[in-house]
């Protein structure tokens, strides 16, 4: 099996579902020295996401330094995925709380929207006092 992005960046590296991307993290978070190898298969050809088909990174477990990356690549800005999703949640969750309960009212009709709120009821009073 060959990466079709092989010798190329992390990102481009991504965009086979047969390969993963080998590299060195340094103390900032960064990747340095990586390469694009092929992820190694199982006897029904499933990928297993733990180790590369050759090269450093073919072993589990890896050396220190040594880190694969199948579906991802490293970089010192995921944090700001999570900071964007905690403002969207901050800035727009208390207006949207109400819209849930009106559009359930719309959608289903008065037996099955009693059935449901029971059921949630008894969930939550289980959860809450018997454990």
């Amino acid at each position: 099996m060959m990466c079709a992005f092989c010798g190329r960046t992390c990102d481009e590296c991504m965009m086979d579902n047969d390969c993963g991307f080998c590299y060195v993290e340094t103390d900032i978070d960064s990747a340095v020295n990586g390469s694009c190898v092929p992820a190694e298969h199982d006897e029904q050809g499933v990928v297993i996401f733990t180790e590369s088909e050759y090269g450093r990174c073919q072993h589990s477990p890896l050396h220190e330094p040594l880190h694969w990356a199948y579906d991802y690549c490293p970089t010192e800005f995921a944090w700001m995925a999570l900071l964007g999703l905690m403002l969207y949640l901050m800035c727009f969750a208390p207006g949207q709380s109400p819209l849930s309960f009106s559009v359930t009212v719309c959608w289903f009709d008065l037996l099955s929207l009693i059935a449901v709120f029971d059921f949630v009821d008894f969930v939550f009073v289980f959860f809450h006092v018997f454990l």
